[in-house]
């Protein structure tokens, strides 16, 4: 006979309870697998764009980097010229504030290297405020070494400027320029003014440096700077290129323009130029030197219009500090600066006009000094615009002869 097996209820029970206790542990850890399963997916999406986000806000653009730094001083930007921090398309701090450097405050870059050969670029800009777009050189590939170098020349120069950098320098100086300053003395050493000196002193020796920065510093940069332009491009010192500069200079109102080109080509003011400069050329002159005196008188002496002479014998009342007659008198200024005679001695001349075929290799100089006239006249008496002769020409020679 087979006997059932007895099984206590209590131990049923506990079976069951602790069936329904390891359900909930797994739904448990189930739920927590999943939470954290879906917080680290969650984090994944989000790190990308939280990192973008902090970038965006430390990269700084070069616009940005350019605008703060228009209004810095020259000495503020040199000390940026250490800060190697990067801001955009791989340029730092430091190289932006160098193409401020030589944009806005002329620093000479090709001396600063010695010469060496660089890169350049040109950044084109939109400043926020007025929308104004301007370009800007950049200089890329520049090594540590090369930015040692233009620190040290920067030390070491006290005008470590291009010439237009010292030319605007000294227009911010008085108007009565002194050579003995080191500004001036950078100025007059630079190879653009020397080409200008070398011109004028081909034509009179005499003529003075200070004269010369004078008359340069009365007219704006463009003035000058086309003429050096000019001249790279055509080399060959020439009058004609003297006298348009010194035209230029004039009409600006140049007083010491004037003065030079009665120091350097007088005969040429008094008999090449229209009544109309000439008397732009007369209302300038203010300094009373004995070659201005004698030009004076023969303006006075010439065949000019009553206007002109009256303009140039007012300027001897002045220069003289005699009271000018009223009304003006051009009979009594002549009497006033012993002119008579040299009227009558003008009037007792008479002209006789020459032929004269060109050889090879004459010029206007030769063939004036040969005939003992002047280049003018010959120039004038043909209606000549260029000084330039070709061999087999026939022109006239005017010569004067007492009666």
């Amino acid at each position: 006979m087979e006997v059932e097996p007895f099984e206590n209820p209590w131990i049923k029970k506990i079976r069951v309870l602790t069936h329904l206790l390891l359900l909930s542990i797994a739904l448990n850890i189930g739920l927590a697998t999943a939470f954290v399963t879906h917080k680290v997916r969650a984090g994944r999406a989000l790190r990308p764009q939280n990192t973008l986000i902090r970038a965006a806000k430390v990269i700084v653009s070069n616009a940005e980097v350019i605008k703060s730094f228009f209004n810095c001083t020259f000495d503020e930007l040199v000390s940026e010229l250490e800060n190697r921090e990067l801001v955009q398309d791989g340029y730092s701090r430091r190289d932006l504030a160098l193409s401020c450097l030589v944009s806005y405050h002329h620093l000479d870059m090709k001396r600063a290297l010695a010469g060496k050969e660089f890169q350049v670029r040109k950044y084109t800009f939109v400043h926020a405020d007025g929308g104004e777009q301007f370009d800007l050189e950049v200089y890329p590939a520049l090594d540590e070494a090369d930015f040692q170098l233009i620190l040290g020349f920067l030390k070491r120069e006290k005008w470590p400027l291009t010439t237009e950098g010292l030319f605007e320098e000294l227009k911010k100086e008085s108007s009565e320029q002194n050579l003995t300053t080191s500004l001036a003395q950078s100025f007059v050493s630079t190879s653009e003014f020397y080409t200008l000196y070398t011109l004028f002193r081909r034509k009179n020796d005499n003529v003075k440096a200070s004269e010369v920065l004078k008359m340069i510093l009365e007219g704006p940069w463009e003035f000058f700077n086309e003429f050096i332009l000019l001249q790279k491009s055509a080399p060959n010192l020439t009058e004609e290129s003297m006298r348009n500069l010194l035209t230029k200079y004039v009409d600006h109102g140049a007083a010491e323009a004037s003065l030079l080109w009665i120091k350097l080509d007088s005969e040429y003011v008094l008999r090449g130029l229209d009544d109309q400069f000439l008397k732009k050329v007369v209302e300038h002159i203010q300094v009373p030197s004995q070659q201005v005196i004698i030009f004076l008188k023969q303006l006075l002496l010439s065949v000019r219009s009553d206007e002109l002479r009256e303009l140039a014998g007012r300027k001897l009342y002045l220069f003289e500090n005699l009271p000018v007659p009223e009304p003006y008198s051009h009979e009594l200024a002549l009497q006033q600066f012993d002119l008579v005679a040299a009227v009558k001695e003008k009037k007792e001349e008479t002209q006789q006009v020459l032929l004269h075929t060109v050889a090879d290799g004459e010029s206007l100089w030769k063939i004036a000094k040969k005939y003992r006239t002047s280049i003018s006249d010959i120039r004038e008496a043909n209606q000549l615009k260029t000084d330039k002769l070709r061999p087999g020409q026939k022109i006239e020679i005017p010569v004067k002869k007492q009666a």
